[in-house]
């Protein structure tokens, strides 16, 4: 995974502006591509992983509790990036 962060408005319309390109303006498939890349999480979302102990899932992220097998630069559902110290 690229630890590059990007504005996901800028994402929107480049995306936008090359399907334009190619094929010509179609507003309902542009607002289905706004509206699935508006979904994408935020690079700026930090957390931590909290240790829940258990049998498969020992690891909780901070920002929306979901649960991992083990710790990850990133939570895989909510995109938070993972340096944040428990304190």
């Amino acid at each position: 995974m690229n630890d590059d962060t990007i504005s996901r408005q800028a994402a929107i319309d480049t995306a936008l502006r090359a399907i334009g390109d190619l094929q010509g303006k179609d507003s309902i498939r542009d607002e289905y591509i706004v509206s699935e890349m508006e979904e994408i999480p935020s690079a700026e979302r930090h957390g931590h992983w909290e240790f829940i102990g258990g049998y498969g899932y020992q690891y909780r992220c901070s920002v929306c509790v979901t649960c991992a097998e083990r710790k990850t630069k990133f939570c895989p559902n909510c995109g938070a990036k993972m340096d944040e110290v428990k304190k």
